[in-house]
């Protein structure tokens, strides 16, 4: 009876080994967001550089502009001209010593309490698209199609 037991045991663990091993894995690539005060009502979009192209702090301000929380705009976006022309303002007055640390500064002058800043790096696009021939047949018909 004992040996019966140790043989099964061996047997049970021979066969997890084995079927574990023909497992499917996946690794799965992903970015973590960046972890802000969500307390932050006020919101800044500076200008990103390297932007002439997509238009993208654009696309990112009215984006943020259209979130809404029970019928109303859940962001206050700070008009980007404003900041612009704060931050060519800062620069006449400081005689060139204006720095992207001072970023923080046009923000608060501007009444936010979050900066969003960026830079494209290399713009680049990737577009897989995948079609399937396919065959469907009713009673005594057949036809083919294309699903994309």
């Amino acid at each position: 009876m004992l040996k019966i037991k140790s043989a099964f045991l061996i047997f049970s663990i021979i066969l997890l080994a084995t079927l574990s091993g023909c497992a499917q894995k996946t690794t799965i690539a992903m970015l973590q967001p960046a972890e802000i005060d969500i307390k932050a009502k006020n919101i800044a979009v500076l200008p990103f550089k390297s932007d002439k192209k997509t238009g993208l702090t654009g696309k990112l301000e009215s984006a943020l502009t259209n979130i809404r929380f029970q019928g109303k705009p859940y962001f206050n976006v700070v008009d980007r001209t404003n900041i612009e022309n704060t931050i060519k303002e800062q620069k006449r007055q400081s005689n060139d010593l204006y720095n992207e640390n001072s970023d923080v500064e046009v923000g608060s002058l501007m009444g936010a309490s979050a900066l969003i800043s960026g830079r494209i790096l290399s713009i680049s696009k990737n577009d897989q698209r995948h079609s399937e021939d396919r065959r469907k047949c009713k009673k005594k018909s057949c036809y083919d199609y294309t699903v994309s």
